[in-house]
């Protein structure tokens, strides 16, 4: 499958490069086992949008307005 390598700076360990995994189960425990995500095992449940955009503008537009 391949080797991992750990990419440094100045002796520090900034990356790690894996080998990329067949599956999404592998991809995930993968993730899991580093301690980069945590799962119940359970279903998500729906999430309700934070914002409502109101008007004919798009989010993106006032994102850019914003910017300036």
């Amino acid at each position: 499958m391949g080797a991992t390598i750990v990419v440094t700076e100045h002796g520090k360990r900034v990356a790690r490069l894996v080998p990329e995994a067949d599956s999404l189960e592998e991809r995930i425990n993968t993730l899991r086992n580093a301690g980069s995500v945590q799962w119940s095992g359970r279903r998500l449940g729906v999430v309700k949008p934070a914002v409502r955009v109101r008007g004919k503008r798009t989010v993106s537009d006032i994102v850019v307005e914003n910017r300036e």
